[in-house]
C-alpha cells in the first residue's frame, strides 16, 4: 500500500509558475487541464484504494477484538470450569474420605490419609497442568493478536499518511484549479472587452469608411461636373480658337491683299515725269477723251487682278482654316484624353 508519489516531489511542483499561471492561453489551459484530470483521477482512485484497505484493516481489527474478547470470556468459561471441576473432585474427594473414615472407623478405622492425599496431589497437578496449558494457549494467542494488532495499526498509520497526503495534494490541485478558474474567467473577461472594443471600433470604421464612399461619391459628381464643365469651357474655347485663327487668316489675306493692290495702283499710276508734262490748258481739249477711256480701262484691269488675287486668298484661307480646324481639333482631343487620364489616376489614388 505505498503511495506512488510519496518517493518524489509531487508532480506540479515540477511545473514552473509561469507555466501554471503564465498568460493563460487556451493551449496551456487545455494542456494543464489534460495533465491535472488524470492525476486527480489517479489520486481519488488511489485515495479510494487506501480508504478500502483501511477499511479492511479497520475491519481485520474488529474481528481480531472480537476475537481477543471471544477468547478471553473462552478462558473464563474454561477457568470456571476447571474451578467448578476441582471444587466438585475437592468435594468427592471429601465425601469419599468421609466415607472411607466412617468405613474406616466401621471396619476398624484403617488410615486412608495417605491414599486420599495422593489423589487429592494427582488431582491438583492434573488441575495445574490443564491451566498452564490454558494460559500458554492463550498467551500464544493473544501475542499473536497483538502482533497482528501491531501490523494492522502501522499499515492503518500508513494509510492514514498517505490519505493525509493525498488530501494534501488533492487541496493543493483544488487552490490550483481554483487559481485557474479565476484565471479563466479574468481571461474570459478580457476577451469580452476586446470583443466589444472590437466590435465598437468596426462599427466606427464602417462608419467612418461609409462617410469616406459618400465623400468619395460627391467627390466623384463634382469631378464630372467639373470635367463637363471644362469640356465645355474646351469646346467654347476650341470654337473661340478657330474663330479667331480663321479671323486672322481673314485679316492676314486683307493685308497681303491691300499691300498688293497699292504696289498694283502704285505700278500702273506712275508719278509723271515733270520735264514732260503739258500745261493742262493745252492738253485739257485734246486728251480728255482718252484719259476717260484710260482711267476705265485701269479700273477694270484692277478689278480682274482683285478678283483673281481674292478668289487665290480665298482658297488659301480656306485651306489654312481646314488646317487650322484639324489641328485644334487634334489639339483638343489629346489635350481630353491626357484630362481624363489625370482625372481617372486621380480617382483610383482616391
Amino acid at each position: 500500500m505505498g503511495n506512488p508519489h510519496r518517493s518524489g516531489t509531487p508532480p506540479h511542483k515540477s511545473l514552473p509558475n509561469q507555466t501554471i499561471l503564465g498568460e493563460g492561453s487556451s493551449d496551456r489551459r487545455w494542456l494543464l487541464h489534460k495533465w491535472l484530470c488524470p492525476l486527480a483521477l489517479g489520486a481519488e482512485r488511489a485515495l479510494k484504494a487506501q480508504q478500502r484497505d483501511v477499511d479492511g484493516a479497520t475491519l481485520a481489527r474488529l474481528d481480531l477484538e472480537k476475537k481477543v474478547e471471544s477468547l478471553l470470556d473462552e478462558l473464563a468459561f474454561v477457568r470456571q470450569v476447571h474451578d467448578e471441576e476441582v471444587a466438585e473432585l475437592l468435594a468427592t474427594l471429601q465425601a469419599s474420605s468421609q466415607a472411607a473414615a466412617e468405613v474406616d472407623v466401621a471396619v476398624a478405622k484403617p488410615d486412608l490419609s495417605s491414599a486420599l492425599r495422593e489423589i487429592r496431589a494427582q488431582y491438583e497437578s492434573l488441575a495445574a497442568k490443564n491451566l498452564q496449558s490454558a494460559e500458554e494457549w492463550y498467551k500464544s494467542k493473544f501475542a499473536n493478536l497483538n502482533e497482528q494488532a501491531a501490523r494492522s495499526t502501522e499499515a492503518i498509520r500508513a494509510s492514514r499518511e498517505e490519505i493525509h497526503e493525498y488530501r494534501r495534494q488533492l487541496q493543493a490541485r483544488t487552490i490550483e484549479i481554483e487559481g485557474l478558474r479565476g484565471a479563466n474567467e479574468s481571461l474570459e473577461r478580457q476577451i469580452l472587452e476586446l470583443e466589444e472594443r472590437h466590435s465598437a471600433e468596426v462599427a466606427s470604421y464602417q462608419d467612418n469608411i461609409g462617410q469616406l464612399e459618400n465623400d468619395l461619391r460627391n467627390t466623384k459628381s463634382e469631378m464630372a461636373r467639373h470635367l463637363r464643365e471644362y469640356q465645355d469651357l474646351l469646346n467654347v474655347k476650341m470654337a473661340l480658337d478657330i474663330e479667331i485663327a480663321a479671323y486672322r487668316k481673314l485679316l492676314e489675306g486683307e493685308e497681303t491683299r491691300f499691300s498688293t493692290s497699292g504696289l498694283s495702283i502704285s505700278g500702273l499710276n506712275p508719278l509723271p515725269n515733270p520735264s514732260y508734262l503739258l500745261p493742262p490748258r493745252i492738253l485739257s481739249s485734246t486728251t480728255s477723251k482718252g484719259s476717260a477711256t484710260g482711267l476705265s480701262l485701269k479700273k477694270e484691269e484692277e478689278e480682274e487682278e482683285a478678283s483673281k488675287i481674292a478668289s487665290k486668298k480665298t482658297s488659301q484661307i480656306g485651306e489654312s482654316f481646314e488646317e487650322i480646324l484639324e489641328e485644334t481639333v487634334i489639339s483638343t482631343k489629346k489635350t481630353e484624353k491626357s484630362n481624363i487620364e489625370e482625372t481617372t489616376i486621380s480617382s483610383q489614388k482616391i
